[in-house]
């Protein structure tokens, strides 16, 4: 046998050796904590927190009439929830919601929740464009919805 080709050998086997562990990683099983939870590094040191309790009371969920879709708003005022402009856009009707539409569910876990209340207004942006998904339009897209009545919860607080 050729040097050259004892030397192509021994090459191929070696790269072939350095390869088969990585193979062996990349198409085993993965680990299921780490697919349970993508983007955790080092330790998973997070606690569920007590939603009842202030701030957390304070935001929730802006659900759409008929469970279609939900959004995480912040009581911002005792009657006043500071939502994303597209959370008040219903992209398969292609229309913006009309408040009596939407209700806010204050400290909302699972089963429980601090209060809740339907939208009367909706304030947003005049240059809210819920199809656009830009830089620019990003500093657009917020909505104030009013609702009918002030919830018996501790808003969080806006500074200008």
């Amino acid at each position: 046998m050729s040097t050259i080709r004892r030397r192509a050998r021994a090459g191929l086997a070696m790269l072939a050796a350095t390869l088969a562990p990585l193979a062996a990683e990349e198409f085993s099983m993965p680990n299921p904590a780490a697919r349970a939870l993508p983007g955790i590094v080092g330790r998973d040191d997070r606690v569920p927190l007590d939603s009842t309790a202030w701030p957390w009371q304070a935001i929730g969920r802006v659900n759409q009439a008929g469970g279609r879709s939900h959004c995480t708003g912040t009581l911002v005022a005792p009657d006043t929830v500071l939502t994303a402009g597209h959370c008040v856009y219903d992209r398969l009707a292609n229309r913006w919601l009309e408040p009596g539409e939407l209700v806010f569910v204050a400290g909302f876990r699972r089963d429980t929740d601090a209060g809740y209340g339907r939208g009367k207004t909706i304030r947003r942006s005049p240059q809210a464009d819920p199809t656009a998904v830009t830089a620019d339009s990003i500093a657009h897209d917020w909505a104030l919805i009013t609702l009918e009545a002030p919830l018996l919860v501790r808003p969080v607080e806006v500074r200008p």
